[in-house]
């Protein structure tokens, strides 16, 4: 994917259309196996279509994408205050489209408590969740494709 990524280039959040799902699916791919870069043992992942357990919880979430040049080059997903993934195309980086994705979540779900999990090992999805009053709660141990998997729990502080 080339796009221009200079100051000039056209931002936009919008909500997620069925248009966008093969543009979703190839920044899934790119970024769900780096959730688990850091992990002991290897952990495969499918492609979202393959997966029916995560095409469904993609499925029955509110999506919201953001384009540059009206090219989608990331996405966030929430059900029920929950935030599911909030994945970035890896050449976009670094530019503060993660942190204006959640930030639009947060002002959609403003006054109202937001929660997610997070693999323990992903340090830069911990920051970035830290820096936007998230805290940790609780810690447990999830199998993913029958490895065991450190997960942490973390809930916006409201003020």
């Amino acid at each position: 994917m080339t796009l221009e990524t200079s100051t000039e280039a056209k931002t936009k959040i919008r909500n997620y259309v069925e248009n966008d799902f093969s543009n979703i699916q190839n920044i899934y791919a790119l970024c769900k196996p780096e959730e688990f870069a850091h992990e002991v043992v290897k952990i495969t992942s499918r492609a979202l279509a393959d997966d029916p357990v995560r095409l469904a919880q993609f499925l029955n979430s509110d999506v919201y994408v953001m384009e540059i040049n009206k090219s989608v080059v990331g996405f966030i997903t929430i059900s029920q205050q929950e935030i599911g993934w909030l994945y970035v195309h890896p050449g976009f980086r670094r530019l503060g489209l993660g942190r204006a994705l959640l930030a639009h979540v947060m002002t959609l779900f403003q006054g109202q408590a937001l929660t997610l999990n997070i693999v323990k090992s992903n340090r830069p999805a911990l920051r970035l969740y830290l820096q936007h009053q998230f805290n940790v709660v609780d810690e447990f141990v999830v199998q993913v494709n029958g490895q065991p998997v450190e997960v942490l729990k973390l809930i916006q502080s409201i003020n």
